[in-house]
């Protein structure tokens, strides 16, 4: 797999295809975002994840593929959070590729 430079300025560090930042930015970025509490994740948001329909799913409710390690399950919403904003709708198993899809948009 090629190898590339991490997006940050000035940064020479090189990583593998799929990934925009080096593994130290991508800290730096995670501790600007604050904890999940401070994002808005609480107890509702965690109790959902331990449901049988999230906890036990094998598939992507999105595209239907199955899970893997190089893309894992993930939490995503019902309802857009960038549309609708938050809300207690509840989340659906995701595939990364599926959740996280909104974020090659912007790059």
């Amino acid at each position: 797999m090629s190898k590339r430079v991490c997006v940050e300025a000035g940064c020479p560090e090189l990583i593998d295809q799929g990934r925009s930042r080096c593994r130290a930015h991508e800290r730096e970025l995670d501790r600007e975002r604050g904890t999940p509490a401070e994002r808005g994740y609480d107890r509702e948001y965690e109790r959902a994840k331990r449901q049988p329909e999230y906890r036990d799913a094998t598939l992507c409710a999105t595209c239907g593929e199955p899970f893997t390690r190089d893309n894992p399950k993930t939490a995503g919403h019902k309802l857009d959070i960038r549309t609708y904003g938050p809300n207690n709708a509840g989340i659906i198993p995701e595939c990364r590729t599926c959740n996280y899809g909104w974020r090659r948009a912007r790059e």
